[in-house]
């Protein structure tokens, strides 16, 4: 889904629909959350329509930029590789 077919009449709908049947069919095979990863799914699937709750990724950076530009702390590593010295 490209950000110029979000204009498009009665697509936006079709993929609306399609993304919360894949969201569903996830949490019935144990997802505890989605993880919004493209800029343009949080335009699509907002946490009020979705079946599961969702990450918007954009969102998260944002806040961790502003946090840490007024002078907050970084944000902790939290994957499960650990970064290189």
């Amino acid at each position: 889904m490209l950000r110029s077919e979000l204009a498009l009449p009665g697509l936006h709908i079709a993929e609306v629909v399609a993304r919360q049947a894949a969201m569903a069919s996830l949490a019935a095979d144990g997802c505890d959350a989605v993880a919004l990863v493209c800029t343009e799914f949080p335009l699509l699937i907002s946490p009020e329509v979705a079946p599961l709750p969702t990450l918007d990724s954009t969102d998260l950076l944002a806040r961790a930029a502003v946090t840490t530009a007024v002078g907050g702390d970084l944000p902790a590593w939290r994957g499960d590789t650990p970064r290189l010295a």
